[in-house]
């Protein structure tokens, strides 16, 4: 989880630093269940920076339906196995 969180930190660094205020992001995520209160603060406060509203969107679907989502067969074995 600590690796999954510096990567996040590290992307929205460079969102910031990269992208301009008038492109739209969306941001898909997996939000573990044990994920810190605050894990999205920061996604907030890009969007407020920008003049963007943050729409939090939680799709909760059965595993088979995330499994024939998955695109590639490697990441599709992947979610299997955890």
């Amino acid at each position: 989880m600590a690796r999954m969180l510096e990567l996040r930190i590290v992307l929205l660094d460079a969102i910031e630093e990269l992208s301009s205020p008038d492109l739209s992001l969306v941001f898909t995520n997996f939000l573990p269940p044990d994920r810190p209160a605050n894990l999205i603060d920061r996604h907030r406060e890009v969007a407020i920076k920008y003049g963007r509203t943050l729409v939090a969107v939680v799709l909760d679907l059965d595993v088979d339906e995330v499994l024939r989502r998955v695109p590639a067969e490697d990441r599709r074995a992947a979610a299997q196995a955890s």
